[in-house]
């Protein structure tokens, strides 16, 4: 059964349409040849006033018609109801696949200098499936379809099978990011930390390349939230880091969080406070990448303040993949001042904060953490 939209009856009764040219209209809409909508259009339909057309527009051309709403004709009806809504509302502009991009560039200048707040663009095609297909395949065909016989129908579905052997082709040439999950006997670093009565160890494992690929940050404190928080951001991080997002990255990710437990640490050679649970992981990393300068307490021999079980080599981004880069040494804080741990001015929004006594101080600004 086909029906037409009931809003053109409704329209028509209030124009002053009789019911008989209602019917005899709609039915012109939806009349059917061999079993199929015949063509759906509205032009011509019998008793209708040539300037009650616009009134029946739509988004797209129906059949063989030739009016649909121009794509500014979608901006000047948001145009005109955005003052009436305290909010935004939106809308999307049906757009036919032969428009260019500078096509869609004039729409969206158009909303904007009109002070439209939100409007979307689609192109006719762009999905896989729409809901809407104005054309069986973007192009009109070159063949009737009441006459089309076997062979032909085989035909087309022999080009279809192409084009859909070139699209897998080139699916499978792209490149995607991928996950080398290590295996095996893994070798690394177990950082030791407590603050307070808290316990934390940090273990950094590596891959035969030398490059990080997993992290395990425990406690002593078996069952409680905090345990559970760091197993979640452990897998995390090392996910992150299988997935080859570069460690110095997550690094500046973390660094400068602040929330409890925070304060002075013992039992790590080189870190000596933490900010958050977040900062010494951020600090850890920099270490394994040979990095001292945002610790509290730099090495004497940076090149072997670790055990050597690896090679700990500086990184460098290459596209999305860590490279190593041995050669290179680790850094330190500038000669002559004091090593900072990260933490941001709340003035300035500078890093340049150290420690002076038991207190920080900007070294750009002058704030102070709390001191005088």
């Amino acid at each position: 059964m086909k029906l037409a939209n009931p809003m053109i009856g409704a329209t028509l009764r209030r124009l002053h349409y009789s019911e008989e040219a209602i019917s005899e209209i709609c039915g012109y809409v939806t009349g059917e040849k061999n079993g199929a909508i015949a063509d759906g259009k509205i032009e011509g339909a019998p008793g209708l006033l040539e300037e009650h057309l616009p009134i029946f527009d739509t988004a797209n051309k129906c059949g063989s018609g030739s009016r649909y709403i121009h794509c500014r004709g979608h901006v000047l009806m948001l145009a005109a109801l955005s003052p009436l809504l305290s909010e935004a509302v939106s809308k999307t502009v049906n757009l036919p696949r032969e428009v260019t991009a500078d096509d869609f560039k004039a729409v969206v200048l158009e909303a904007w200098q009109f002070g439209v707040k939100g409007i979307t663009l689609y192109r006719d095609g762009s999905k896989f499936a729409q809901h809407l297909n104005v054309r069986l395949d973007g192009t009109e065909t070159d063949f009737d379809l009441e006459k089309l016989t076997y062979q032909s129908l085989l035909d087309y579905a022999k080009k279809a099978q192409g084009r859909l052997a070139e699209l897998e082709k080139e699916l499978a040439e792209r490149r995607y990011s991928h996950r080398d999950k290590p295996v095996g006997i893994r070798s690394g670093h177990t950082h030791p930390a407590q603050i307070e009565d808290v316990k934390i160890y940090a273990t950094f494992n590596r891959n035969e390349k030398g490059e990080i690929t997993e992290i395990y940050i425990t406690t002593d404190r078996e069952g409680t939230l905090i345990m559970g928080l760091l197993n979640s951001l452990s897998k995390t991080i090392s996910v992150m880091l299988q997935y080859h997002i570069p460690p110095q990255n997550i690094s500046k990710m973390l660094r400068g969080q602040k929330y409890e437990p925070y304060g002075f640490v013992t039992r790590h050679p080189y870190i000596k406070y933490y900010t958050s649970i977040s900062d010494p992981i951020s600090k850890i990393i920099d270490i394994e990448l040979g990095d001292f300068s945002r610790c509290q307490v730099a090495p004497k021999n940076p090149e072997r303040a670790l055990p050597e079980v690896l090679p700990a080599p500086e990184y460098e981004t290459r596209g999305s993949r860590q490279a190593a880069v041995p050669e290179e040494m680790p850094r330190t804080a500038p000669e002559g001042e004091m090593l900072r741990d990260g933490s941001v001015c709340p003035n300035c929004s500078s890093t340049r904060m150290i420690w002076n006594g038991t207190c920080k101080v900007c070294l750009d600004f002058g704030t102070t953490t709390g001191c005088s």
